[in-house]
């Protein structure tokens, strides 16, 4: 099964980081993940693709804009970003624009959508506008009937919704 990440949250802290891997490991063992979807941004998508890489799945990057990297404001995840790019199976940069705005990220989550056979939607009680954002996206695969797992590092659950 072809899963896709979209994430509204980053990790408050190494528990939940170490939550969320551990989530990962059992949503792709559960579902019989073969191939992942991820723009790589920093936090969940990151450590959706390196949990992907361990177990030797292959993984797609979508990437926005051609500036998209240089919106990670910490050094650290733009070098995970390269590191992750290097050992993607594929790379695919939208058309929609040189600049990140909004619309491109929605663009760029509804590819990952029809891409994919399963999201994985990572969030909690984050920022409103990147919620509004995932739920866009979640709302756009249940309008094509693709199974949404909601992981809430913040709830400590996932559950299909």
């Amino acid at each position: 099964m072809i899963a896709g990440i979209t994430a509204d949250t980053n990790f408050e802290n190494n528990e939940d980081k170490s939550w969320l891997k551990d989530s990962f490991h059992k949503a792709i063992l559960q579902y019989h993940i073969t191939e992942g979807f991820t723009s790589l941004s920093p936090g969940p998508d990151q450590l959706f693709a390196s949990v992907l890489s361990e177990l030797g799945i292959p993984f797609t990057v979508v990437i926005p804009a051609d500036n998209y990297h240089n919106t990670f404001k910490d050094p650290s995840f733009r070098a995970s970003f390269f590191a992750l790019l290097m050992q993607s199976k594929d790379i695919i940069k939208l058309p929609h624009s040189n600049d990140i705005e909004e619309q491109s990220m929605l663009e760029m989550g509804k590819f990952m959508v029809r891409s994919s056979q399963i999201i994985l939607s990572v969030n909690d009680n984050g920022q409103k506008e990147s919620e509004d954002m995932a739920n866009k996206v979640i709302s756009y695969a249940h309008l094509l009937g693709k199974t949404v797992i909601n992981i809430s590092p913040e709830c400590r659950k996932a559950e299909i919704v």
